[in-house]
């Protein structure tokens, strides 16, 4: 029996601090993640996981809990 193998590699490619930027802005102007990964053109799982990655949960002065976003993390 013979097995056929197929090499075709996939090139990711992170992120950059710009594109994060960018999420982050749209983030800010209320825009969906579908509509995020549609602006950078990159998937929406990607889009995802960088938001899931880069969201902190802090406190605020009132010592309630609120979550946000940051690029730089």
């Amino acid at each position: 029996m013979t097995q056929s193998k197929h090499s075709t590699t996939k090139h990711y490619q992170q992120l950059t601090p710009e594109e994060r930027g960018e999420i982050k802005a749209y983030l800010n102007a209320g825009k969906s993640q579908a509509d995020i990964a549609r602006l950078t053109n990159r998937s929406r799982s990607t889009i995802s996981r960088e938001i899931k990655r880069g969201t902190i949960r802090q406190r605020n002065s009132d010592y309630l809990f609120f979550t946000k976003y940051f690029a730089d993390t």
